[in-house]
């Protein structure tokens, strides 16, 4: 079961892929997988949903554990959907912009050649 492009839930016996076992903490739970990423990156990712739902937990005390975590990957859905309206608005515009014609720059005018007169010198200033 895929539920993120590096983190997959192995089945026991499925050595087809080099994995880390790692052991995470969300909120109360402790959980062991099995990842290609990082124990290192696992755990930045356990502690931001853990503050997330301490955060939530603490603005509604009354719920539950597994509410606050319900809540909180609403929240991540909510902030993945909006991010990929923005990557789609960028995407598109840089589809525009590759689509505009780049204007060359314009030459400039050439003067016509005119005969350069001898250069005068300077009168001299008179003594006083």
């Amino acid at each position: 079961m895929l539920y993120n492009n590096s983190v997959k839930l192995y089945h026991k016996g499925d050595d087809r892929v080099d994995t880390n076992r790692v052991v995470i903490e969300i909120g109360s739970r402790i959980l062991k997988i099995r990842t290609t990423e990082s124990a290192q990156k696992m755990q930045q990712l356990a502690e931001d949903v853990s503050a997330r739902m301490a955060a939530i937990q603490e603005a509604f005390p009354s719920i539950s554990e597994y509410e606050a975590a319900m809540f909180a990957m609403l929240n991540m859905a909510e902030e993945i959907e909006a991010l990929k309206c923005k990557y789609d608005e960028l995407e598109s515009r840089i589809h525009e912009l590759r689509e505009v014609p780049i204007p060359t720059p314009a030459m400039p005018k050439k003067r016509p050649l005119t005969k350069k007169s001898a250069a005068k010198e300077p009168e001299p200033v008179p003594a006083e």
